[in-house]
């Protein structure tokens, strides 16, 4: 496909009744950057190759009114209510023009073609090209529609690449916001906080892309959830314990006898093992101890994410049956049980039972601690393992628009 230029004329509907003219003379500065390689990171220019294109100032966009009034209410509005623009009549012989100085060419191209089912299947620079689309269709009320199309765009990309850069996945949280999309946002959400940096000055590009359309409050949640989770990982793993060794408690007038750890401010109990399972015990405290991922947890030197402190625990499950040694006794569940597999459910159980930010109480200022740790009952009644989207949630009512 050759280059758009200045003042071109596209035929998203070459039957279409309504001319578009988007942009102006002026410099269209933000898609130039979404097509920049500086704006990528390495990882992502690796994969795909981002060349920068001289955007049109300006250009022409034949289409049909009727799937431009169906798909926005703003355009509804502009075209059938007492807005100046209603004043034109669509003809396909002889099309008006309307003009939208403000809006980015490229991209209200690619919405009117999202509108016209005829959208660009070639856009590979995902998602950071996604984000002015968004941006527009935020502007004229068609989230469903763009939600769709984004949906379509982000498994496209997830079947041809297996990793997610931090910058992208900021886009992503981002796009997610800016179309009210709540179960993307839950889902993406969740990625963030497991790919939030423990050491200082990590997340410094992430925040600062995210910062530019969410609130602040949205990266220091994700902070405060990843501190927490990382907190409840630890204690999920020594709780590990408990359940390898359940086959050797003994008991003395009804408790339960254990060993026990003290520390400066808590108490740690460890179950008593067989003399077979002591050394595979021992190892399994040792490795997470190295990693800081024992309590209470040292405070430095530990995972670079709760999502590494996760792989390391399936890393330790997968050693956890190295040379096993029995002790004597037939009875001995602790010798018998599949300590791999148990501590691959650790790390399973704890994956599972995250929980994302929910869209809906974000932009209500209702996010109780109760709803960071345990997720909105509310709004997120619907699983979205498979990235499920309730259609009817959104945050913005387009029925107060004023003349």
């Amino acid at each position: 496909m050759a280059p758009l230029t200045d003042g071109d004329l596209v035929l998203v509907d070459p039957d279409g009744d309504l001319i578009l003219k988007v942009g102006s003379e002026r410099s269209i500065t933000h898609e130039n950057k979404c097509n920049s390689p500086d704006n990528e990171d390495d990882s992502n220019a690796a994969q795909h190759e981002v060349k920068e294109i001289k955007q049109p100032k300006t250009l022409r966009i034949r289409v049909c009114s009727k799937f431009m009034t169906m798909c926005s209410p703003v355009f509804e509005r502009m075209l059938n209510g007492s807005f100046r623009e209603s004043q034109l009549t669509p003809n396909p012989v002889e099309p008006p023009v309307l003009e939208l100085p403000e809006d980015a060419p490229t991209s209200m191209l690619e919405l009117c073609r999202i509108f016209h089912h005829t959208w660009d299947t070639s856009l590979d620079a995902f998602p950071s090209c996604v984000l002015p689309i968004a941006i527009a269709a935020d502007k004229y009320g068609c989230h469903k529609i763009a939600r769709a199309w984004f949906h379509y765009r982000a498994f496209r990309n997830a079947s041809r690449r297996s990793t997610c850069s931090i910058l992208d996945l900021a886009r992503l949280i981002s796009i997610s916001y800016i179309l009210d999309d709540v179960g993307a946002f839950y889902f993406f959400s969740v990625e963030g906080y497991k790919s939030w940096r423990t050491k200082k000055g990590q997340n410094d590009e992430f925040i600062s892309e995210i910062s530019r359309y969410l609130p602040a409050r949205v990266h220091e949640l994700l902070k405060e959830i990843a501190k927490a989770q990382l907190k409840a990982l630890r204690a999920s793993c020594h709780n590990a314990i408990s359940e390898l060794c359940m086959g050797n408690q003994r008991y003395r007038d009804g408790a339960i006898v254990h060993s026990t750890i003290f520390t400066r401010t808590e108490e740690f109990t460890i179950p008593v093992v067989c003399k077979g399972q002591a050394a595979r015990v021992a190892q399994y405290i040792q490795a997470l101890f190295e990693v800081d991922l024992w309590l209470p947890g040292r405070g430095g030197g530990g995972p670079a994410s709760l999502e590494a402190a996760i792989c390391i625990v399936r890393q330790i499950a997968a050693r956890s049956n190295d040379g096993p040694v029995n002790c004597d006794s037939v009875a001995c569940v602790s010798c018998f049980i599949s300590w791999e597999s148990a501590v691959q459910d650790v790390a399973d159980s704890f994956e599972n039972e995250l929980r994302g930010i929910c869209l809906v109480c974000l932009k209500r200022g209702d996010l109780s601690t109760s709803k960071l740790q345990t997720g909105c009952n509310e709004h997120q009644g619907e699983s979205t393992l498979g990235w499920f989207v309730a259609w009817s949630q959104t945050t913005r009512d387009y029925e107060t628009l004023e003349d």
